[in-house]
């Protein structure tokens, strides 16, 4: 979730140099500007677009509040108190089967990205310790 934070932030800083130059180009480079192709930091329109992230209709107030925790959780590691709520809402006789839908996909989503973590972390350590980078002294044929 982290990351996701630093490229939103990423993005937006250029999205606002990409505006502050804007300002400085005349109507007639403008228009010229309107019609190139989109990029990643460039704006399609001429007016500043408010990134909006539009959330599913969940209606039952438990399955939201879950899903706004899982959301809001970092998935390299998932509290568990978020694994409880979400667990709890899952299997809650509701109308809002959608809403239910939803949250497990997204609690599927953040399980995998917690695992596929854990392995990243853990190859990271093998390779830090395989080359050294970890301080220990890890070959046998060095001596003491």
């Amino acid at each position: 979730m982290q990351k996701m934070v630093a490229l939103r932030s990423l993005y937006r800083a250029a999205s606002c140099r990409s505006l502050i130059g804007f300002a400085s180009v005349a109507g007639n480079q403008l228009l010229h500007h309107q019609s190139a192709p989109r990029s990643l930091f460039t704006l399609s329109s001429a007016t500043a677009s408010v990134d909006v992230a539009h959330l599913p209709e969940i209606k039952d107030p438990d399955v939201l509040c879950a899903f706004k925790d899982l959301m809001a959780a970092s998935w390299d590691e998932l509290d568990a108190t978020v694994i409880h709520d979400v667990k709890n809402a899952l299997p809650k006789n509701s109308d809002d089967k959608s809403g239910q839908e939803i949250l497990k996909n997204i609690f599927q989503s953040a399980e995998a990205v917690e695992e596929f973590s854990g392995r990243v972390m853990s190859l990271k350590m093998e390779l830090d310790d395989s080359i050294g980078m970890s301080g220990e002294v890890c070959w046998p044929w060095v001596q003491r």
